[in-house]
């Protein structure tokens, strides 16, 4: 995106591409007009791990952007080079912070999970594109085969998958990784690391029940975890009927099939529980922006940017736009929001899903973006059937707290 630089140069590295990208670009600019003290200038680096990388070796050099999106991890792995700047001397500013009200309108889960509890309870993440992890149906192709309602237990889910896999194969679909994982232990009343932050719970029931579904799912032909965003074209093709993302799919899917002219009755819910009764739990996760050390202006243009995108207008646009959540709550309360809701009630979901106290994010450890990789190599082993799944997670589970030791 062109930009006219009035001002401090304050570069984003972010992730966003498509119908997001574009909206995001609108939001820079708007922030650019609206003074002339900075310049945001927005850069794509392709996906979240891509700009890991590129963040790693920015700061190996000794040169990072002032602003970038990432994960908590992620974050807690740049922690040790010094370079991290906490956003509290920016948030907590009387002259140009958050007020007390500003703060109480923010979900706070959001706000939470960007404390750090093992370096001083800083906040080192300000949240950004945020979302929840849901399971995303073919509606129609559910009432076809007989039921009424989509899972609402995991042993629900189990019936209407092998069932529908009869005629529609493979009747799930997912993209293999740790959120996918930690979004089935969650929903099941599991946790991935201990209380005290210091050992990773990876081989747990809820986690055996997971991966022995996933097994099974396998062994009938039920299941396929394909590359890149093959799931949700799949899904978009009715090639599939059930499709595990985040809630921010929805404005591609929405995208994907206007373009081709298609309609079905497609929607989402909150992740099927593990029993009967048990409230919604899932991953609540999305990225969120790091501040780097740079210089005094710039990270100061970072925050005036940052408390731009987060307020009610803008967050609400951005989660109309997109498919995230909004950040607020007052935004939901907008006229624009509400007739959105209105006209689109599946979004509602996820931010019906935002009232459950037990979502969570993944662990904020150093450790979890190599854990990561662990995972998915282990997902990829269980769906093959090279690994039975009791003995993989012990395996993992141990492979996983040898990297929280030395991490």
């Amino acid at each position: 995106m062109p930009i006219t630089v009035r001002g401090t140069k304050v570069t984003l590295w972010h992730t966003q591409s498509g119908p997001n990208a574009q909206l995001l670009n609108k939001i820079v600019l708007d922030f650019n007009k609206s003074q002339s003290s900075y310049t945001i200038a927005p850069e794509y680096k392709g996906n979240y791990n891509d700009l890991y990388q590129a963040n790693l070796a920015a700061i190996n050099a000794g040169q990072p952007v002032t602003l970038s999106v990432a994960y908590e991890n992620q974050v807690a792995a740049f922690y040790s080079s010094g370079l991290v700047v906490a956003w509290d001397e920016y948030m907590n500013n009387s002259q140009i912070g958050l007020s007390a009200a500003d703060k109480a309108d923010f979900f706070p889960a959001f706000l939470e999970l960007g404390k750090f509890p093992q370096f001083g309870n800083k906040f080192l993440t300000f949240p950004f594109a945020k979302s929840l992890e849901l399971m995303w149906y073919d509606a129609d192709m559910v009432k076809q085969a007989g039921f009424d309602k989509p899972p609402a237990t995991w042993g629900d889910f189990k019936t209407q998958m092998l069932k529908i896999n009869k005629t529609v194969s493979p009747a799930w679909e997912f993209s293999a990784d740790a959120s996918r994982f930690a979004t089935w232990v969650f929903s099941r009343g599991g946790d991935l690391i201990s209380p005290d932050g210091k050992t990773l719970t990876i081989d747990t029931p809820e986690a055996e029940e997971a991966m022995a579904l996933l097994a099974e799912a396998a062994k009938a032909k039920a299941v396929r975890a394909p590359q890149g965003y093959q799931s949700e074209t799949d899904f978009e093709q009715q090639k599939t009927v059930f499709y595990q993302d985040s809630s921010a799919a929805r404005s591609y899917i929405l995208a994907d099939l206007k373009k081709a002219g298609k309609t079905f009755n497609w929607t989402a819910e909150m992740p099927p529980v593990g029993k009967t009764g048990q409230t919604p739990r899932s991953d609540l996760y999305g990225g969120n922006v790091c501040l780097f050390k740079t210089s005094a202006d710039a990270q100061r243009g970072a925050w005036a940017f940052m408390k731009y995108f987060s307020d009610t207008k803008q967050t609400a646009a951005w989660a109309l736009g997109t498919g995230y959540v909004p950040l607020r709550k007052s935004a939901t309360e907008t006229p624009a929001y509400r007739q959105f809701l209105a006209e689109n009630p599946r979004n509602s979901v996820a931010i019906d899903g935002l009232k459950y106290p037990g979502n969570t994010g993944e662990p904020k450890v150093a450790a979890w973006q190599q854990v990561r990789d662990i995972l998915q190599s282990m997902l990829q082993s269980v769906m093959a059937g090279t690994a039975q799944p009791k003995q993989a997670l012990a395996e993992v589970n141990q492979k996983a707290n040898n990297v929280m030791k030395t991490s």
